[in-house]
């Protein structure tokens, strides 16, 4: 994302300014089969950010264009389940 922690963290990774893209989707398949292609990019490194973050969109221009996806899964959900957050809720 274009935000100021996300050019810090690419930066001390040792990542030249000239090969950050940072910039606010989601984007259709055809924008992002094309910057995949005019910066010959080889591998997409992105999160599963399902329909809402375009997720199929990305993974089919990187087919297209013959790139390998990288795909960081969502963390596990740890939280209370419906019924422990009503119990909780209704205890006096």
């Amino acid at each position: 994302l274009p935000v100021v922690e996300s050019i810090l963290a690419c930066q001390q990774a040792g990542i030249p300014t000239r090969n950050i893209i940072a910039l606010h989707g989601p984007f259709s398949r055809d924008l992002n089969r094309a910057m995949l292609e005019q910066y010959q990019i080889r591998y997409l490194v992105t999160k599963d950010g399902g329909r809402a973050g375009g997720f199929e969109e990305k993974a089919a221009a990187a087919r297209e264009a013959g790139a390998e996806l990288v795909v960081i899964g969502r963390p596990t959900e740890t939280g209370c389940t419906l019924e422990e957050i009503l119990s909780w809720l209704t205890q006096e």
